[in-house]
């Protein structure tokens, strides 16, 4: 009798220094994303449930985490980029990313994933590169002269890659075609300053909004470039200080604030609703968020160690007539102070 066994291969790429562990184990692609939920039949329920819990290996915090299917993820720490499954099982792994550690250099939305399969990450050298089939590994941009990619993000609208950068205090968002063309570059608002210091995290909202997770504040402009808003301080007034951030089913947006150790919940529109509780998660320095909208589930990493939960908050609810929905569609059962 022949058993199979699954090894873990630790290869050295011919296109760059950056160490690679392979488990060849995934294979399976996640279906295509279903039809947009209608916004009425979903209520939100505090607190979340939580759903799953586990520890990844092969990092030392959760600084990052990018949804690859409602079973896999990919995790990463300033230096490890880890795909992992629900059990936290080390499937493929990146290692020595970064050398440096002071805070102006720190790369923190390393990664992000597109509807292929195919994995973009910043190296070392602030380059970009992408991974095709787990194997084969190509530049798909170099970084400028003056500018350092901070982070990345592939739209699941359009496909094109988003891309923070920044160099002495002053920031830009550049929009890459899959082709690797420079399309768009978002930099300043309606008065000619400057949008963003240092962008950590971009995320992308239900309307095309490019969600960008700078220094101090959380930066929103639409799918032009256009400057919406940038929220700076949430109740009592208090300034934020955001890392991981992203957007839910119902279009909010919610942001992890190291400097109030919560997740704050924004609609987009830029005004604060509430603060996620996340007691029932045993998290207690959230660090990095992701969302998977076909099953309406969060994914919360932690920053003092290598967990990441699994909860939900936005259920599916029977249709409501007219007279119990609000004069926006929501259904007024929705709990949600303000």
């Amino acid at each position: 009798m022949i058993m199979a066994i699954c090894n873990v291969l630790v290869v050295q790429s011919q296109t760059t220094d950056d160490m690679i562990e392979f488990k060849n184990e995934l294979r399976s692609t996640e279906p295509k994303t279903q039809e947009p939920k209608n916004k009425c039949l979903l209520k939100m329920s505090f607190p979340p449930e939580v759903l799953h819990s586990l520890k990844v290996s092969g990092v030392d915090a959760c600084d990052h985490i990018s949804f690859v299917t409602s079973g896999h993820i990919l995790v990463s720490d300033i230096k490890n980029l880890v795909l992992t499954n629900t059990n936290g099982d080390k499937l493929y792994r990146l290692k020595n990313l970064h050398a440096r550690t002071d805070v102006f250099s720190i790369v923190y939305g390393i990664h992000t994933v597109n509807s292929k399969g195919e994995i973009f990450y910043i190296n070392r050298d602030y380059d970009i590169k992408k991974i095709s089939d787990y194997k084969e590994t190509t530049t798909f941009k170099r970084s400028k002269n003056s500018y350092w990619n901070h982070c990345v993000y592939c739209s699941p609208s359009t496909g094109d890659l988003l891309v923070g950068v920044s160099n002495s205090g002053t920031g830009m968002v550049d929009r890459y075609s899959q082709t690797a063309h420079l399309t768009q570059t978002i930099k300043y608002d309606k008065r000619g300053g400057t949008l963003y210091v240092k962008p950590h995290f971009i995320t992308e909202n239900n309307n095309g909004d490019v969600v960008v997770s700078d220094r101090r504040a959380v930066v929103v402009t639409d799918r032009g470039g256009r400057h919406r808003f940038s929220f700076r301080r949430h109740p009592p007034g208090l300034k934020i200080n955001p890392r991981g951030i992203c957007t839910d089913s119902l279009s909010q947006i919610l942001v992890c604030d190291v400097k109030s150790v919560k997740v704050l919940v924004i609609d987009k529109d830029g005004h604060f609703l509430r603060f996620l509780s996340l007691e029932s998660l045993d998290i207690c320095r959230p660090r990095s968020l992701s969302y998977d909208k076909n099953n309406d589930c969060l994914w919360v990493g932690s920053e003092n160690n290598n967990k990441v939960c699994v909860c939900r908050y936005i259920t599916p609810q029977k249709a409501l007539t007219d007279s119990q929905n609000g004069p926006d569609g929501f259904a007024l059962t929705t709990s949600l102070p303000i």
